[in-house]
Order: C-alpha cells, then sequence, then structure tokens
C-alpha cells in the first residue's frame, strides 16, 4: 500500500489539493491538523473515485475561491496528508500506481492554475538527520519543549473542548505565543483530562486515521499470553473465509519494540492477500511467523522474524466493514509452534 505524505502551512495562504481520477482503485487521502486529528478524508469510501480539487483554509481565512473546488476548513495552520494508495505489489502495478501518484499535487492558491515551481528545497544542517525523532523529542528539557508547544499553538490553536486544559496550562505559564515562564506558575496541579489515547498515537503510530477507514490490530503476545519473541516460531490460522473482513484489503506487518520494520534477509516485511499466498485444502489460510523458512512449499506465507527477542504483529485492516468496527469479528490468536 503506497504511502503519500504532504505537510503545508496553510495560516499564512489556503493551499490547493488536487487529487486524479482514481478509477475503481482503492485510495484513502485523510487531512490532519496541527494536533493529528482528521478533519477530512477524500477517498473511496466517501467522495469515490473521480477527480476532485480541494482549497483547504486555515483559521480565520475568508475570501474568494474559484469555481469548481471544494473548500476544506483546517482548524490549525498545520496541515498534513498521509495518503494510502492501493497496489497489488506486482513492478507493473506500482508503476501505474506511481504514475498516479505524480498527478496529485499541492499549490498555493495564489499559483493556482498558473504555471507553479516549488521553491528549491533547503537542507537545515542545524538539524539532526541521524538521532531519532521520539529521542530528541524525550530528550528535550523542559523549557524547551514547553517553549516549543507554546510557539507551535500559536498558529494551531487548540480546539474548543481543550479549554479545560489550556486554562490549567495557563497556570503552570504556558500560554499560545509566548515565551514559556515556569517562575509564572500558580499552581502545580495534575490535568483533568486524561490525554492518553493522544498521546499513545503520537508516540508509536503518529497519522493514525478514523477507524471506518483503517483499524490496527496488534498482537505483543502469544494465544497463552506470553511475549512473542523470535527464539520461537508461531502460526497465525484463519479458518475458511475467516480472513479480515474488508471492502479493499488487509495487510500483516511486524515490528520490532522500538517499532521500525524487522530487517531480513528476503526483504519482506507484510503478508497480505495480493500476494501469491497459499491457502489450504480446505480453504484456510496459514501464516508462518519465524526466523528459519518453514520449508519450500510454505515460504509463500511466511514472515521472517528476528532470530531473538521480542517483536509484535500490526494487523491492518483497510476499509473494515461493521463486523470489525463492532466488534463481531475476532482476530484469532498468534499460536506457538511446538
Amino acid at each position: 500500500m503506497p504511502i503519500r505524505s504532504i505537510r503545508s502551512d496553510v495560516s499564512n495562504e489556503p493551499w490547493v489539493f488536487s487529487i486524479p481520477d482514481m478509477s475503481d482503485r482503492y485510495y484513502v487521502m485523510p487531512m490532519l491538523d496541527g494536533w493529528s486529528e482528521v478533519f477530512e478524508v477524500a477517498s473511496s469510501r466517501t467522495t469515490g473515485g473521480h477527480s476532485q480539487i480541494y482549497v483547504i483554509t486555515g483559521p480565520g481565512w475568508s475570501g474568494a475561491l474559484p469555481q469548481g473546488v471544494t473548500q476544506v476548513k483546517s482548524p490549525t495552520g498545520m496541515v498534513w496528508i498521509l495518503g494510502r494508495i492501493y497496489s497489488s505489489g506486482t513492478p507493473e502495478d506500482y508503476a501505474a500506481v506511481h504514475a498516479l501518484q505524480d498527478k496529485f499535487s499541492v499549490v498555493p492558491l495564489s499559483a493556482y492554475g498558473k504555471p507553479y515551481t516549488p521553491p528549491q528545497g533547503r537542507v537545515d544542517p542545524g538539524i539532526d538527520m541521524k538521532t531519532a525523532v521520539r529521542k530528541q523529542v524525550n530528550d528535550l528539557d523542559i523549557d524547551a519543549y514547553f517553549n516549543t508547544l507554546a510557539e507551535l499553538m500559536k498558529t494551531n490553536p487548540p480546539p474548543a473542548q481543550d479549554a479545560p486544559i489550556v486554562a490549567r496550562m495557563a497556570e503552570i505559564g504556558l500560554v499560545p505565543g509566548r515565551e514559556f515562564r515556569p517562575e509564572q506558575a500558580r499552581v502545580s496541579r495534575s490535568y483533568g483530562t486524561d490525554y492518553d489515547t493522544r498521546a499513545g498515537i503520537a508516540m508509536v503510530g503518529l497519522g493514525g486515521i478514523w477507524p471506518r477507514d483503517v483499524v490496527y490490530p496488534t498482537a505483543f503476545i502469544d494465544g497463552d499470553g506470553k511475549s512473542l519473541d523470535g527464539a520461537n516460531r508461531y502460526v497465525l490460522h484463519f479458518d475458511k473465509g475467516q480472513t479480515p473482513p474488508t471492502n479493499t484489503t488487509w495487510s500483516v506487518s511486524m515490528y520490532d519494540p522500538e517499532g521500525y520494520y524487522v530487517p531480513n534477509a528476503i526483504s519482506r516485511y507484510n503478508l497480505a492477500p495480493w500476494m501469491p499466498l497459499k491457502f489450504n485444502a480446505d480453504g484456510s489460510l496459514d501464516l508462518y511467523i519465524q526466523a528459519t523458512s518453514p520449508g519450500a512449499d510454505k515460504e509463500a506465507n511466511w514472515l521472517p522474524a528476528p532470530s531473538s527477542g521480542q517483536f509484535n504483529l500490526t494487523v491492518r485492516i483497510f476499509w473494515p466493514t461493521e463486523a470489525v468496527l463492532d466488534g463481531t469479528y475476532k482476530l484469532p490468536p498468534v499460536r506457538k509452534l511446538p
């Protein structure tokens, strides 16, 4: 599932986002604000496969728009689009998808309908490109962290429902657009709203979108409640007709404890129905998760694991059916093989 990521700042000027004719090829283009909240989705599910043109405007913007475009109002100046496009995985289909990707465009409103050359990219040598972003954020001292947050909140205002926590942040000297001054704090107390889910997504799944477009059930333990470990061999068995029910497709991927793909000799990082999976004679499907090959007759269904150490499995169910969303459908457990 090739991914296209776009990030823009609409705090000064709207941007025009154009989607080509996708015909019957599945795609999903969620538009997220600076708080990682999805505020609009263009997709096979929501808007169909015809060509579309959106003008994404920032907070408080007003003005005239060209005919034939759809205005989408972003609650923040920061906007990003984390799109997915279906591919069968063959070289020919990848080429077709890449050709489609080249037809997407994002231009400032002032350049819409005119020849436009994006400004020359510039690499800031002051930015650490080697240390993981999560570690860089974790290593910030409290003043630097809150100063960055306060600056970002100037053009990315918190939504109305965050008013209680914004008021409490002000009590410790954290105010949108102002330098953080901890000495101005009046009271120190815990926040009254639970933001665990948002923080968790930002930490391990930034860019997560609406469940009706994709869900990510993840297994850290096997059916016996023990951590998945590369020293063991596992199987994920689906009875006939019991693979994840979806309106488009699904996949199974493996990650290490830091959230990265597990390197392997055959460069295989997921299993999905667009691959030449081998079903059993009774119509069931076995996926093999282990460090060594399960045998030539089973290699099509093999997801290589590390030789040792913990890992987790993530199932992506794109455009899931109601059975997934309401919990009627249950994924089978990961079983350890003897």
